[in-house]
């Protein structure tokens, strides 16, 4: 069974009594439930506190106010192995070193920045941090979280930071990973047991009657370890699944934590045969149909779907499923996973309907700027007739050939000022058209 990861969520009021429900629950059960290991035998929580305020932390940030800020607070908190690096082109160096439990990350660096520091630890093949990552960011648009999220952070705190609310992901982070250590620990502990005591029996005994008590031994170990980490994925906000490989891919379990997602108790989803499908939105429901058969192919299936809430209302869900093989190599069983990405469709349809509105006005403007092209160059060209008029005339008076007497003259004269009063009309209307576009002057229908 795969080992519970931490998943990422963007509403800031959920995922504060998410943390603040797995700080209490990890403290309190989750050390006693798993078993605490030799070095804490007989510490009880305590023991299990002393663990998580003595991980060390890796603080980076070029601002070495802000990083010093930062690593006061924690050590004001009861962190006793905090340190910080403001050289962000060290950072590599600095990790391989120091081998942080959890790195606390400034996105916005002058030289290199977080997110540049993430993608280089995300396809570091040395493994160099395996461990939770916090970013710190002034910046809370929904794109920076995606990108952060995305390469691998654990929880975005933004800056400048609340004291409390960073002590408490910190320790929220740090407790998760102190178990993750822990249940690797003794799952290894347990296979190495299981790997000594069969090989024990086997060079004793190869009796088939041997043979199924080392196979029983396995089997209860394995239950064991199996509610161990089913405590700590119903403590996820993510929904945890297993159903048939076989159409119609009947669910045959489902972490309690649905109930909180869909409303739907996991009772409700195993008693009832097509409940999934039932609840789909018909849409999905047609398209998973003909797409679920693949992941049985392909063995790995992400997806998006809408599924029905208890008040009737579509919640957006996505899915991550696999395909577990038995030893004969034939599918088992599909696990997987559902987490809620509501908001962030939600996000998507604001940012699809604004570029539409854009596009529209884009192309309002562009047929304006069409319109006034048209109209300077009518307007050029009407300037052309009176301006030649104006011309030809005091060229002739120019030459003396309008004659000698005032009264042919005249005429030439009139002329003249005929095409300047057209000219200067035309003008006005041009003057006219700039205050309309700069707001100055209104237009008013008489009726």
């Amino acid at each position: 069974m795969p080992t519970p990861t931490s998943v990422a969520v963007f509403n800031p009021t959920a995922s504060q009594a998410i943390d603040r429900n797995l700080d209490e629950k990890i403290i309190s059960e989750v050390a006693p439930c798993i078993g605490t290991p030799r070095k804490l035998r007989g510490k009880g929580n305590r023991g299990f506190d002393k663990d998580i305020f003595e991980s060390s932390i890796l603080v980076i940030d070029a601002n070495a106010d802000s990083a010093l800020h930062v690593k006061k607070i924690l050590m004001s908190s009861g962190f006793k192995n905090v340190h910080s690096e403001t050289k962000p082109r060290q950072v590599v160096k600095h990790i391989r070193k120091l081998r942080p439990d959890l790195i606390a990350l400034e996105l916005h660096m002058p030289e290199i920045s977080g997110l540049e520091i993430m993608g280089v630890l995300a396809s570091d093949e040395e493994n160099l941090h395996d461990g939770p990552l916090l970013v710190l960011s002034a910046n809370t648009s929904v794109e920076v979280k995606r990108q952060a999220f995305d390469l691998g952070a654990d929880y975005f705190v933004p800056t400048p930071v609340d004291e409390n609310d960073l002590t408490l992901r910190v320790k929220n982070l740090l407790a998760r990973n102190v178990v993750r250590k822990q249940l690797e620990s003794q799952n290894q502990h347990l296979q190495e047991m299981v790997e000594t005591r069969a090989a024990e029996l086997e060079q004793t005994n190869r009796s088939l009657e041997v043979e199924m008590s080392v196979r029983k031994t396995a089997d209860t170990l394995l239950r064991l370890a199996e509610r161990r980490l089913r405590f700590l994925l119903t403590s996820s906000p993510t929904s945890i699944f297993s159903a048939n490989p076989n159409p119609p891919f009947n669910v045959t379990f489902i972490s309690d934590n649905v109930l909180a997602q869909l409303g739907y108790s996991a009772a409700e989803f195993t008693a009832h045969p097509g409940f999934r499908s039932d609840h789909l939105h018909p849409d999905d429901a047609s398209r998973l149909s003909v797409e679920m058969p693949l992941l049985v192919l392909k063995g790995h299936y992400t997806t998006e779907c809408r599924f029905m809430h208890r008040d009737g209302s579509y919640r957006w869900m996505q899915s991550d499923m696999a395909v577990i093989l038995d030893s004969s190599g034939a599918p088992s069983e599909v696990i997987g996973s559902w987490m809620d990405i509501s908001d962030r469709k939600l996000s998507e349809e604001i940012l699809a309907k604004q570029a539409v509105e854009l596009s529209l006005v884009n192309a309002r403007l562009q047929e304006y700027d069409r319109l006034k092209s048209e109209f300077v160059s009518t307007a050029s060209h009407e300037m052309r007739t009176p301006l030649t008029v104006i011309r030809e005339f005091a060229g002739l008076l120019a030459d003396g050939a309008a004659g000698p007497s005032a009264e042919e003259q005249s005429e030439c004269y009139e002329a003249i000022l005929r095409n300047c009063d057209r000219l200067t009309a035309m003008l006005d209307y041009l003057l006219d058209f700039r205050r309309i576009e700069a707001g100055k002057l209104t237009l008013r229908r008489d009726c």
